[in-house]
């Protein structure tokens, strides 16, 4: 897992014993500034190609928003336009849009 951007200080990783169930997730209450996590596999990459999928959890809050953050191996970043808001419980999403690097 990696941190990004000017408000990567203020995040942290939680879990709370009861619900049996509850996650590990990233908090981000103490962030002041934008932020990003990446996370990779220590010795491949990722096929995206195709029909792949990206799964997520998430329970937003305030004006959070959760977009996909991908880095690509020649070192271009990708962002998703689509966001994840507010919600009042954990909610599992996934996506097989294809993704493409657009052009500025």
């Amino acid at each position: 897992m990696t941190l990004h951007g000017p408000g990567k200080a203020g995040i942290k990783k939680s879990h709370h014993d009861k619900p049996v169930d509850d996650p590990f997730y990233i908090w981000s209450g103490e962030a002041t500034g934008n932020w990003a996590v990446t996370l990779r596999h220590k010795t491949a990459l990722f096929d995206l190609r195709g029909m792949a999928k990206i799964r997520w959890r998430t329970k937003q809050a305030g004006f959070r928003q959760l977009r996909v953050v991908l880095g690509l191996a020649d070192g271009t970043w990708l962002i998703s336009d689509q966001a994840d808001g507010e919600s009042v419980d954990w909610r599992r999403r996934s996506s097989t849009s294809r993704i493409c690097a657009g052009s500025s």
